[in-house]
């Protein structure tokens, strides 16, 4: 089927991994009592043997898992065998236009009638389509568009009659049409249909996603389940699940971190685009998207190098031995918990090895320097390798000790002396944000003793103020490129940039003695603490925090969009009157 090009690769893959699952499941069943049965068992005792079995510690977590191939299996046989039940009449005028028994103004004139806002350009790209489409289609994919496109014309015409949706619709049919199933997907399931129209017309980003990995489209049968949205400990759980379908294969396991990656993105840009999730709850779960995936690549590589080399071992000055830890720093997006659709990951790679000539314990024993350089090169290319599935994420380890001229990996002792005697102001600033994300909870608490330090330091409050703000218009000058009837909601004068350099400057002035304001990395949060410790005016920080808030839901409203950051000027003055107001007033400028 494979060969034929009858289902799609993952589909196999799905229906291989399921019947693989469930005939060792009925093997060891049947191996208990030596019966010919296909009954779960009820006695507590024999579910536990089965769940062990089956190398699941639980009967539940044995449970979950045969949940899922049931369900994979379930939607699949739905795709492939159902009938359609609402066909469109041979009569319909938007059938009898893709047949092209109309046409000139008849056909102009039944788009016109069905809704379409611009008819003559919609009927442009459905002929255009159909031309381009001549010599490439069997007369089975025929068949199946004939059913197909009198449904979709119907679809877009009830939820926003543009000829782009169906122009990105036709765009993601073309990249299925040697996988067919995608096709009775399509017919079979008219939630599916509605879902997919309903995005389409909401967001070429997401149009893009689904064209690229059609595998997706799976997802859109279930409204429910396309709009939820899980916890971090629910992602992990699912992300298990995905990896557990391919426990030897590494290369598999590459796409089956991209495959859930991109579903759990999916799901968050449907529910944003549809209005269920508030700005903060967007960046959130993205935030937690990369966390989740960014744990199970460093423990993956971690699991890996050892098996090669064996853990790094090394000697403290007073002779004990121990195990030197490992960490992922997060900045920037990252840091503050505020990822984009889109966003890479700013990332510092940190171990705690100070013995300089201790070596891994494995028979092909390497230095743990070059352990941990490995492992953080490792990392880094499951993340950013392209596979068939596409990239996890881009990784910028710009932020690192001496930045792109640094080690690829620092000892935590380095790097804080790095931050103490070597940093630039924009390195502390970058720090504001930083927080641990995954590896050694020893290094994590070092690593906030650290951070807190840095910033804690006694500064001049006038040489801070003009450091901050020569800095702040060196950005400006190289970045900010737009017309003077253009806003940048990131870089322009009273944007993104501004708010945060304002919450940097103040959190490095009042650090030494409110410490408690740095506790946060994300602006929000650092926003209400310095007005709760007397350092802003109350009002002052939520009009700040309203204008941040507004400004990125309008970053991740133009990337969905596929849209520039920039706007007219006429756009946001709220905001921006607040943001400048707040400027003139915290670094004393004259309006």
């Amino acid at each position: 089927m494979l060969d034929l090009k009858e289902l799609p690769s993952s589909m196999v893959d799905d229906l291989k991994a399921g019947y693989d699952f469930l005939r060792r499941a009925e093997n060891r069943l049947q191996m208990m009592r030596d019966q010919q049965t296909q009954t779960l068992p009820t006695d507590e005792t024999d579910r536990a043997r089965l769940s062990l079995a089956m190398g699941y510690p639980t009967w539940t977590a044995f449970l979950d898992v045969l949940n899922e191939h049931r369900q994979r299996i379930h939607r699949h046989f739905g795709a492939v065998l159902q009938t359609s039940r609402d066909e469109v009449p041979d009569n319909d005028p938007l059938s009898r236009l893709w047949h092209k028994d109309l046409s000139g103004e008849s056909a102009i004139e039944a788009l016109r009638q069905a809704g379409f806002s611009a008819p003559e350009t919609t009927l442009n790209v459905l002929r255009d389509w159909q031309d381009d489409l001549r010599a490439h289609i069997t007369d089975t994919v025929q068949q199946r568009l004939d059913l197909l496109i009198p449904k979709l014309l119907h679809q877009v015409a009830d939820t926003d009659a543009r000829a782009e949706t169906l122009r990105a619709i036709f765009e993601l049919i073309s990249a299925v049409l040697s996988r067919s199933v995608y096709l009775a997907l399509l017919i079979e399931q008219p939630q599916a249909l509605k879902q997919l129209v309903q995005l389409c017309a909401a967001s070429p980003w997401i149009a893009d996603l689904l064209r690229q990995q059609p595998i997706l489209l799976d997802e859109l049968i279930d409204a429910q389940s396309l709009y939820l949205q899980p916890s971090a400990d629910e992602l992990r759980a699912e992300l298990a699940g995905f990896l557990a379908r391919f426990p030897d294969d590494e290369e598999r396991q590459f796409d089956e971190l991209r495959r859930f990656r991109q579903l759990a993105v999916l799901r968050v840009a449907a529910a944003d685009v549809m209005g269920i999730l508030p700005v903060m709850r967007v960046s959130d779960q993205l935030t937690w998207i990369a966390e989740v995936v960014l744990e199970t690549v460093v423990w993956r590589a971690y699991q890996q190098l050892v098996e090669r080399h064996g853990e790094p071992q090394a000697t403290k000055p007073d002779g004990t031995r121990y195990t030197p830890g490992f960490a992922v720093i997060a900045y920037g997006k990252f840091g503050g918990i505020e990822l984009g659709y889109g966003s890479d990951l700013d990332l510092v790679f940190l171990h705690d090895s100070t013995d300089t000539d201790a070596l891994t314990l494995g028979a092909k024993a390497i230095d743990n320097q070059v352990f941990f350089a490995r492992l953080t090169q490792k990392i880094i290319h499951i993340l950013s390798i392209r596979t068939p599935a596409g990239v996890l994420y881009e990784v910028d380890t710009r932020l690192r000790p001496d930045g792109a001229s640094g080690l690829i990996v620092s000892s935590l002792h380095g790097f804080a002396q790095y931050q103490n005697e070597h940093a630039w102001l924009w390195e502390t600033q970058a720090l504001c944000r930083a927080r641990f994300i995954t590896g050694s909870p020893a290094i994590a608490d070092r690593f906030a003793e650290t951070r807190l330090a840095c910033l804690g330091k006694s500064r001049d409050a006038a040489a801070l103020r003009s450091a901050v703000l020569a800095m702040r218009e060196k950005m400006r000058r190289e970045h900010e490129h737009t017309k003077p009837d253009e806003f940048h909601l990131k870089m322009g004068l009273g944007g993104i940039t501004d708010i945060e350099f304002i919450v940097q400057y103040l959190l490095l002035r009042h650090a030494n003695l409110h410490p408690r304001i740095t506790a946060h990395t994300d602006n929000i949060r650092q926003l209400r603490a310095l007005s709760q410790d007397g350092l802003l005016d109350e009002r002052l920080s939520e009009a700040l925090v309203t204008a941040y808030q507004n400004l990125r839901n309008a970053t991740h409203r133009r990337t969905l969009h596929q849209e520039p950051l920039i706007t007219a000027c006429a756009e946001f003055v709220e905001e921006r009157t607040a943001v400048i107001r707040a400027w003139n007033q915290v670094f004393e400028v004259s309006a």
